[in-house]
């Protein structure tokens, strides 16, 4: 399946990009600012290495992220349907649904985390930790961002 675009005059591909790069970028993670455990590690460094493991520590990949923002990739295209005519026809903003996907992001993330097995090792922190005080959970966010620069191209 092809689309074919028709403008009207020369300056119509610029004003296109223009919006396109005002267009918000939806970031889900755990931020560096989301603080520390009462141990002084930084929770985002907890995640981190939940994420991807540790080699060092021997501590295996219990990825929550990746897995929960594929879900969320999985559900774009029956989304981008269903609202883009709201967002076009003017019934909802773009900051709406873009907050919209944001909140979905982090529900799918929260689910994997909710959902993985903390099987704890020996030298681990008392496991229960990720559990008990629910900061790292709590700390899994959305932020829009705008890209503010012409460091990316389409």
């Amino acid at each position: 399946m092809s689309a074919k675009i028709t403008f009207k005059n020369n300056n119509s591909l610029a004003v296109l990009l223009k919006k396109a790069r005002s267009l918000p970028v939806v970031k889900v993670g755990v931020p560096k600012a989301a603080g520390k455990y009462e141990e002084g590690v930084p929770i985002a460094v907890v995640a981190a290495v939940h994420e991807f493991g540790s080699l060092a520590r021997n501590i295996p990949a219990r990825p929550f992220l990746n897995p929960g923002l594929e879900n969320t990739v999985k559900k774009l295209p029956r989304l981008f349907k269903a609202f883009m005519p709201k967002v076009l026809d003017g019934a909802m903003s773009v900051e709406n649904f873009a907050e919209f996907i944001g909140e979905l992001a982090v529900s799918e993330v929260t689910a994997i985390w909710n959902n993985n097995n903390w099987k704890a090792r020996k030298d681990d922190l008392p496991h229960d930790i990720l559990l008990q005080t629910g900061k790292l959970k709590r700390s899994i966010v959305y932020e829009l961002v705008r890209h503010t620069n012409d460091n990316w191209k389409l």
